[in-house]
C-alpha cells in the first residue's frame, strides 16, 4: 500500500500476510499481521479491507507503523489502522498528533546522572569489545598470512629438490646419447 501524507511524496506500507495455514485457523481474525486488515487478491484485483471496508484512492487512514528498510528504500510496515470518515475526526487526528509532537516529542529529554553513567559505561564496554574483536581478528590474519608464507617457502623448497633432482636424472639420461 503507499500512502500520502500531501506534502508530496509517498512512502510505502508493507502489510504481512500471514501464511495460509494459520490465516485459515478459527482462532485468526485476518489473513495478516494486524487483526482489522484483511487483503483479498484475484487476478488483475487486489484490495486491502480495514474493517470490512475496501481501502480506495483518497481514502484518509491513521496508521501506526514502524520503520523499515527494503533494498535501500526506506518503507514502513503496517501495525495499526484505522478509516478516518470525516473532516472533523480528521482534524481531531491532527490535534491529537500535534499535542503529542508539542508534549512527548518535543519536550527536552533528561537523564538521571546514575543512567547516564551506565550508559556511558555499556558505550566504553561496547567500543573495548569491538577493538578486542579487531585485534583477534588481526591476529587470525597475521597467522593465517604466517601459515601461508610457510606454505609456500615448503613448496619452493620442494619444487627445487625436484628440479635438482630432475637435472640429475637428464644428465645421467643424457650421456652417451648423441645430442
Amino acid at each position: 500500500m503507499t500512502l500520502d501524507d500531501g506534502s508530496g511524496s509517498t512512502i510505502v506500507v508493507k502489510i504481512t500476510r500471514l501464511p495460509p495455514n494459520i490465516a485459515e485457523s478459527a482462532e485468526c481474525p485476518s489473513n495478516t499481521n494486524v487483526d482489522n486488515v484483511n487483503m483479498r487478491m484475484e487476478v488483475g484485483s487486489f484490495d486491502v479491507i480495514v474493517d470490512g471496508q475496501v481501502l480506495d484512492i483518497g481514502s484518509v487512514v491513521k496508521v501506526k507503523c514502524t520503520i523499515d528498510e527494503w533494498k535501500g528504500t526506506k518503507q514502513l510496515e503496517l501495525k495499526r489502522i484505522r478509516i478516518v470518515f470525516s473532516t472533523d475526526e480528521e482534524i481531531r487526528t491532527w490535534e491529537e498528533l500535534a499535542r503529542w509532537k508539542r508534549d512527548i516529542i518535543g519536550a527536552p529529554w533528561v537523564l538521571e546522572s546514575e543512567t547516564l553513567r551506565n550508559l556511558e559505561q555499556e558505550d566504553r564496554n561496547e567500543r573495548k569489545k569491538r577493538w578486542e574483536n579487531d585485534r583477534v581478528k588481526e591476529e587470525k590474519r597475521r597467522a593465517h598470512m604466517a601459515k601461508r608464507k610457510e606454505r609456500e617457502a615448503r613448496h619452493k623448497a620442494y619444487e627445487t629438490k625436484w628440479e635438482r633432482r630432475r637435472r640429475k636424472e637428464e644428465i645421467i639420461m643424457n650421456t652417451g646419447a648423441l645430442v
